[in-house]
């Protein structure tokens, strides 16, 4: 029942792209088969990357600039944008889609984006939900941009930013916002492996990857002091473990 209903919400929206770049074939098919899974792939309009050697983030941003521009001249109010590394690791709870369809297609809430996936930043993450009858489902400052949700008004704005006038990473300039929504636990996850972007090796994304699940878990549980204290216990002795682990192998 909960896939269905996700399936629909998804449906719902405007539009939904994925970005891709020509060359990685491998990843466009797996992200097909995650839409054949999900019953969207007649959805789905697959947008090439910008490929920029010299300097992959400003590639990056230009992407979903790309992508943007296009849901702009067709019209469209609001857009799912996954990247193609994206990968499906929970399916959200009734409760959790009927409020992303308020927000959404009720355009509830004076949001900017919606983070299907994201790194929170458990710092400065104050934990204050959208919706008291949702605690699933928060107000952010946060990483990462495989999957999210966004509307015409940031579309208008960001279209127009410069990559060069901000000199980070997409994400970096998304998690300075103030009107960002994340779902958690994250009902995507980045899939680790090579990245067009990163230049970090494949042992630093695991561990990267692992260090973000584990922030899903704490900020998933904020509010039971138990559960809390028992994640950033298992954050600190899975980092310890996997660092030893890489340097001591």
């Amino acid at each position: 029942m909960g896939k269905e209903l996700f399936t629909e919400f998804l449906k719902s929206l405007d539009g939904i792209y994925c970005i891709n770049l020509p060359k990685r074939v491998g990843k466009k098919n797996l992200m097909v088969q995650q839409f054949q899974n999900l019953d969207i792939e007649d959805h789905v309009t697959f947008v090439d990357g910008v490929s920029d050697p010299e300097n992959p983030e400003r590639g990056c941003w230009q992407a979903h600039q790309k992508v943007m521009q296009i849901a702009l001249e067709n019209n469209q109010n609001n857009i799912l944008i996954f990247e193609d590394d994206a990968i499906l690791v929970y399916v959200p709870g009734k409760i959790a889609i009927y409020t992303l369809d308020l927000l959404v297609q009720k355009r509830m809430r004076n949001w900017e984006i919606i983070y299907l996936g994201c790194c929170p930043a458990i710092a400065i993450q104050d934990n204050q939900t959208v919706f008291q009858e949702c605690s699933s489902i928060k107000w952010v400052h946060a990483t990462q941009t495989h999957a999210y949700i966004t509307n015409q008004t940031f579309m208008s704005r960001f279209v127009h930013c410069d990559y060069e006038s901000y000199q980070c990473g997409i994400d970096t300039f998304y998690s300075r916002g103030y009107h960002n929504i994340g779902i958690f636990p994250s009902v995507f996850m980045q899939r680790i492996g090579q990245s067009d972007v990163s230049p970090y090796d494949q042992n630093l994304r695991i561990l990267g990857e692992t260090y973000n699940a584990f922030k899903n878990m704490y900020v998933t549980f904020t509010d039971m002091s138990l559960l809390r204290l028992v994640c950033c216990i298992i954050v600190i002795f899975t980092l310890v473990l996997f660092i030893l682990t890489i340097f001591f192998d």
